[in-house]
């Protein structure tokens, strides 16, 4: 793999950088926190995307923060592999930080969309992005955890990155399912037994025999009973028949029987009611003389009746014209007091001094002196709201500060884990620069706030006295506004009763003097009073001698009626006798019928016994049966699970027996490529190293073998890098890829100059195995031993920058 060309755009502190990547020892050099890790990690994020061993903060803190919320944060790469050439692109975009991404191989678009891009590479390369990190990528913390851990821990490291230890949790699993497998078979084996140990199975075979025999004899009981109770049934059925026909004749009885009674009701009836006709048609004849003598005074009534209702027509007009006459002298007297209100509104308006204009000036000015304290108000808010800001900038700077003193030069770098050296010193001048900057304007700002603060409360002072100016125009406003609208409303009400008024002059002009007498309409109305009851009782008995000629016909017609009646009844007691009705012989019928039901219903209730006892039978048959069933599923379950539990047990051991057969061979190969790069580190003044099973290290020095802790810190920190560069090789060669690629980060530690010179020599020889080795160093006095320089630089604005040194 070869990478060949690299485009950053709002990544992290790059604002926008383009670099070309040269063949061979490529350094990349610049101050601590300048940038020299996020440039690499662009590259492993381009072709992983948001993985969390890749992306250190988290998707939210790749995106610059001078870049705005839909500014679009980019990576392009282009690189060659195995003969073929890729351009990749994966972007983030708007405020969901929405991902993207393309891949084309040889001009082609190869895949699209986040996911597919990530496996496409994945395909392509062989390795995860896991694999990846640890075949390309060797910080110097790998190599430290090298140094210092225990041989067992180192081997664990080591495993780890080799990706080995995933045996070791499918050994795991495996064994856990052949545990969980030998749970179920002794539940199995609980439940094929019972309490005394003996074959659930063999006691349900038994009991099913026992039941299957008492079947057979309940079968031949249920036919006999079924057979009896036929000829129950055969009996009931004739005495029923018997029943129903004598029912049938009792039935005509009684109906006869009833139509004779309601015969004989309906004559008693009409015998009463012709009674009643022949006393009224008397009574009525005797009426006669009487309506005679009180013809003249109902004929008088009639009259007085006429003359009465003209005369109340007359009484109407007469009463509204006295009426109208009265609303018009009340409307007089309301007119004149109107007239005295309305006098008196005019003369206090003409004394008001209330002058429009004045409030208006007052309005005008109250209005002006609110917009300028506002402006005030708003500019004072502004500066105190930035005076907290620089306060709490301050105090970050501050804090800062006093970290960076109290590490002194000597101290790691909190931030990347790199000694400060001389960069402390000017990070503290940078810190104590930013802290007096901050203080200078924190006071420019306060004086700027006092300057403002006078003027305000001058305006306010000014604005409460136009506020109380105000109030009392107002109030005079209001004054005048409610004469004005009384006279008006008065003026109103004044018009109304003018046409009121006129209204009602017209109205009583066009009555004139009505034709009425009180004392007449008083005689008419005492002569009524005295003819009412006479004219009553001729109207009364008028209407009864109407019905006088009904009566008559209804007479005759009862009178033919009552000879009908008794004809049908004398009839229908000759049809009574000719049934011939026996009702002793239904009631001995009726009581045999019940005695042969009651028999049948006992013998029902038998049979229903017996069948009940056979379906509980039958029922526990088929239990007994489905448990047979459940048993032999249960017992071919259990053969297969021991089975499985035997290819379980064989799988684990050969899983075992693999994992050592890979172990055998790691160990070797990386002894043998880790001992061939110490020697060429260290111009063949060793023989080389041994790694033992234990993952050990050891070095050949004079033709003995000793262990690495007798040798010095730089001869330690080499050895340990060419087993971290050893690691890497095994993982690209496992690929099945031509990676050919190599980044460390900060390896030289306590490395002196010629151990830094020999390491570089080193790394130079190694182009012949990895094309593109990047070397990542804050230390530029190796500037000189590298081929090519990648100088990453930090500008005032905290934005990063990296061109290739030529």
């Amino acid at each position: 793999m070869r990478l060949k060309y690299l485009e950053l755009h709002n990544y992290r502190r790059f604002e926008d950088c383009r670099l070309e990547f040269p063949e061979g020892v490529v350094g990349i050099v610049g101050t601590n926190g300048s940038g020299k890790s996020s440039l690499i990690e662009s590259i492993s994020w381009a072709l992983y995307g948001n993985e969390s061993q890749i992306v250190r903060t988290g998707k939210d803190g790749i995106r610059s923060s001078f870049a705005g919320d839909n500014d679009e944060c980019s990576v392009k790469l282009e690189f060659d592999l195995e003969g073929d050439s890729y351009l990749l692109e994966r972007t983030m975009r708007g405020r969901g930080l929405s991902m993207r991404a393309s891949l084309s191989v040889n001009d082609h678009l190869e895949a699209e969309g986040d996911r597919a891009v990530t496996q496409a590479i994945i395909a392509r390369m062989g390795m995860d992005h896991k694999a990846f990190l640890i075949s390309v990528y060797a910080k110097q913390k790998d190599l430290d955890s090298l140094s210092t851990l225990r041989p067992h821990e180192r081997k664990r490291l080591v495993l780890r990155l080799l990706d080995v230890d995933v045996l070791d949790r499918v050994v795991s699993d495996i064994d856990g399912d052949a545990r969980e497998l030998s749970n179920e078979l002794k539940g199995l084996e609980t439940s094929l037994r019972d309490e005394g140990g003996g074959l659930t199975s063999d006691r349900l075979k038994d009991e099913r025999s026992e039941v299957a025999e008492r079947l057979r004899g309940l079968g031949s009981t249920i036919a006999d009973a079924e057979k009896g109770l036929e000829g129950l049934d055969l009996n009931v059925d004739a005495s029923r028949i018997a029943i129903e026909t004598m029912g049938g004749l009792e039935r005509n009885h009684r109906e006869l029987q009833r139509t004779t009674i309601e015969r004989r009701s309906t004559l008693e009836a009409t015998r009463d009611h012709l009674r009643r006709l022949v006393t009224e048609i008397e009574r009525l004849e005797g009426r006669k003389e009487e309506l005679a003598q009180l013809f003249h005074d109902s004929e008088e009534y009639g009259r007085l009746v006429s003359v009465k209702r003209n005369m109340d027509a007359q009484m109407r007009l007469y009463e509204q014209r006295k009426g109208t006459l009265k609303r018009l002298e009340e409307a007089r007297g309301r007119l004149w007091e109107l007239d005295n209100e309305l006098a008196d509104d005019r003369e206090r308006l003409e004394v008001s001094l209330f002058d429009e204009d004045r409030l208006g000036a007052v309005e005008e000015s109250l209005t002006a002196t609110d917009s300028e304290i506002g402006e005030l108000r708003e500019i004072i808010a502004a500066m105190r709201v930035e005076i907290t800001q620089k306060v709490s900038e301050m105090g970050e700077v501050a804090g800062h500060r006093t970290d960076v003193a109290s590490l002194g030069p000597d101290s790691l770098c909190p931030m990347c884990e790199r000694p400060l050296g001389h960069h402390h010193d000017g990070l503290l001048a940078k810190l104590s620069v930013q802290e007096s900057g901050l203080n200078e304007e924190l006071t420019s700002l306060r004086d700027r706030i006092a300057t403002r603060e006078d003027p305000v409360e001058k305006l306010g002072v000014r604005r409460e006295a136009l506020l109380d100016r105000r109030s009392q125009l107002q109030e005079e406003a209001l004054a005048v506004g409610r004469i004005r609208f009384s006279i008006k409303e008065r003026e109103k009400h004044r018009d109304a009763i003018m046409d009121k008024m006129s209204a009602l002059d017209e109205e009583v002009g066009s009555m004139g003097e009505p034709m009425f007498s009180e004392e007449g309409y008083a005689q008419i109305m005492g002569r009524m009073e005295e003819l009412v009851p006479r004219a009553e009782r001729h109207t009364i008995l008028s209407t009864e001698l109407t019905r006088l000629p009904e009566l008559v016909r209804e007479v005759s017609s009862l009178h033919q009626k009552i000879a009908t009646l008794e004809t049908e009844i004398g009839k229908l007691e000759v049809d009574i006798s000719e049934i011939g009705f026996d009702e002793n012989a239904l009631k001995d019928s009726r009581s045999n019928h019940d005695e042969l039901v009651q028999r049948r219903d006992a013998d029902r209730i038998e049979l229903y016994a017996l069948r009940s006892r056979r379906e509980v039978d039958m029922a526990r048959l088929a239990s007994l049966d489905e448990q047979l069933a459940r048993l032999g599923t249960l017992e071919d379950g259990s053969r297969r699970g021991r089975m499985r539990l035997q290819r379980l047990q064989t799988l684990s051991q050969a899983m075992r027996d693999f994992k050592d057969s890979i172990m055998a061979r790691i160990v070797p190969s990386l002894s043998r490529i880790a001992s061939e790069l110490f020697v060429e580190m260290t111009d063949a003044r060793y023989g080389g190293l041994l790694l033992n099973e234990e993952y050990d290290v050891s070095v050949y020095d004079g033709g003995a073998l000793h262990p690495l802790a007798r040798f010095s810190g730089g001869e330690s920190d080499l050895a340990n890098l060419c087993l971290r560069l050893a690691i890497s090789r095994v993982i690209a060669d496992r690929s099945g890829s031509d990676i050919n690629l190599l980044m460390l980060d900060e390896i030289f530690g306590s490395l002196d100059q010629t151990r830094k010179r020999n390491v570089m020599e080193t790394l130079n020889h190694l182009s012949r195995h990895f094309r593109q080795i990047f070397l990542i160093t804050h230390i530029e006095d190796v500037k000189d031993l590298m081929g090519h320089v990648i100088m990453v630089r930090e500008s005032d604005d905290g934005r990063s920058h990296a061109a290739l040194d030529v």
